[in-house]
C-alpha cells in the first residue's frame, strides 16, 4: 500500500483554484466531510509554493477564535502570500470577520475549507456570494477516479468487483474509501491475487466512516495513542514543541500509518491530524480528566518551548482559564494585546480575568477600551 495518499479526480479544481489566486482571486472549497477538500487545499498549497508564493495553514478546529492572530500575523506579510483556512466554518464570528475584511480589502490570497450543510458565521457566507472568492462545490468521486485511487494506492490493477464494492459502499468520498482499504486490508478481505488486487474475503459492509476511523485509532500503541491525543487538543503544534512531547520515533510511525501529517503553517513546520475527523473524533471520546492532563502537559511544552509565538501565548493562557489555572495579570494583559484587534469576544474574556484577577487600574482601563469599541459605553 502506498505511503502516501494520492489527491485523484480533483486535477481541474486544483487547476481553476491556482488560476484564480494567479488573478488575485481566492476560493471557497465546499463539500461533506471526508470528501477531500482538505487534501485539495494542501494540494493547492503545495503547488503554490513551487510557483514560488509563501503560504501558511491555520486549523479553525474546535478552537476557531483562535484563528485571528494567525490570520493578522500572515497578512503583514508582503508579496505573494496564501492563506489555508482549513474547516472554517468553525471559526467564530470575530475570526470569520478579520478573514472577511482580510478578503474583501485585497489584502492577501486564500483557499478556504467549508463543511456542506453546517451553520457559519454570515461573514463566513458572504466570500463566495459577494463574489469576493469563487466557490467550487466538491463532489464524490466518481467509478473511474474511484479505480484510479485504488490502483494508485495498491500498486497495482483491480479487480472490478473490488471497485464495484468500494463504490458502492464508500459512495466517492475519499476518506471512506482510504478507511474501507486500510481495513480491508488489514483484516485481508483484500488480498493480491495473480497480480490482481481482489476482494477475497469477508468485507467491512455499512460501517459510518467515524467507526472505520476509531477502529484504525484502536490498533495504535499506547504512546500513539497519546501522541494523537496531544496533537488533537493543540490542533496545530510546532515541530518542536512536538519533540519535546513525543519521540520523534512515534512522530515517524503515526505519520507512515497515515495519523500525522506535518504542513508549513504560520510560524514554520507544524503537525497535525491526518484529517479534521480524526481530531473531532480524538477529542470527542476523550475523559475529563485526561483531556485535562493532557492540556496541562501541552501548556508545559509550549511555555518552556522557545522561541513562543504571540499566537501560542494566546492559547497558553486560554487553556489555563479553561482549567481553572493561575494565570498573572501581566500575562492576560499580553494576551489581550494579542487578541483585541481581531477577536473582541475572546479579548474581553481575558481582560476580564485580568480585572478579576488583580483589580488594577491597567486592567480596568483596558477592559473600558474594549467595551468602548464595542459600543457599550454604558457598562
Amino acid at each position: 500500500m502506498a505511503q502516501s495518499w494520492p489527491m485523484i479526480g480533483r486535477e481541474a479544481e486544483c487547476a481553476a483554484i491556482l488560476g484564480g489566486l494567479r488573478a488575485g482571486t481566492g476560493t471557497v472549497i465546499v463539500g461533506a466531510a471526508g470528501v477531500g477538500k482538505s487534501v485539495l487545499a494542501r494540494e493547492v498549497a503545495t503547488s503554490a509554493r513551487r510557483e514560488g508564493w509563501r503560504t501558511a495553514l491555520v486549523l479553525s478546529g474546535g478552537r476557531g477564535d483562535l484563528a485571528s492572530p494567525a490570520v493578522r500575523e500572515v497578512a503583514s506579510r508582503l508579496g505573494r502570500t496564501l492563506l489555508v483556512v482549513d474547516d472554517a466554518h468553525l471559526l467564530d464570528d470575530d475570526a470569520a470577520r478579520v478573514l472577511w475584511q482580510l478578503c474583501a480589502e485585497r489584502r492577501m490570497n486564500v483557499v478556504v475549507t467549508v463543511r456542506a450543510g453546517v451553520e457559519m458565521p454570515e461573514q463566513l457566507a458572504r466570500l463566495w456570494t459577494s463574489g469576493t472568492c469563487e466557490r467550487i462545490d466538491l463532489l464524490p468521486l466518481n467509478e473511474a477516479d474511484t479505480r484510479q485511487l485504488l490502483e494508485e494506492v495498491l500498486g497495482g490493477d483491480v479487480d472490478d468487483r473490488l471497485v464495484r464494492v468500494v463504490v458502492e459502499q464508500a459512495a466517492g468520498n475519499a476518506l471512506l474509501i482510504r478507511e474501507l482499504i486500510r481495513s480491508g486490508i488489514e483484516s485481508g478481505a483484500i488480498a493480491q491475487s495473480h497480480q490482481l488486487w481482489r476482494l477475497v474475503g469477508r468485507f467491512v459492509f455499512g460501517r459510518p466512516v467515524a467507526d472505520l476511523i476509531r477502529a484504525t485509532l484502536a490498533s495504535l500503541t499506547e504512546t500513539e495513542t497519546i501522541a494523537s491525543q496531544l496533537l488533537a487538543l493543540a490542533e496545530l503544534t510546532p515541530i518542536n514543541v512536538a519533540e519535546t512531547m513525543i519521540e520523534p520515533s512515534v512522530l515517524e510511525d503515526l505519520e507512515s500509518k497515515h495519523v500525522v501529517v506535518a504542513q508549513t503553517g504560520v510560524h514554520g513546520l507544524v503537525l497535525t491530524l491526518a484529517h479534521p475527523l480524526y481530531a473531532e473524533l480524538i477529542r470527542a471520546d476523550l475523559s475529563q480528566l485526561r483531556s485535562r492532563r493532557l492540556q496541562l502537559k501541552l501548556i508545559d511544552a509550549f511555555e518552556t518551548t522557545q522561541p513562543m509565538s504571540d499566537h501560542d501565548a494566546l492559547r497558553c493562557v486560554l487553556w489555563r482559564l479553561d482549567l481553572h489555572q493561575p494565570v498573572g495579570t501581566q500575562e492576560l494583559l499580553h494576551a489581550v494585546g494579542v487578541a483585541r484587534n481581531g477577536a473582541s469576544t475572546i479579548a474581553e474574556r481575558l481582560a476580564r480575568a485580568a480585572v478579576d484577577a488583580s483589580g488594577s487600574s491597567e486592567a480596568q482601563i483596558v477592559l473600558a477600551e474594549i467595551l468602548l469599541m464595542q459600543g457599550r459605553i454604558a457598562e
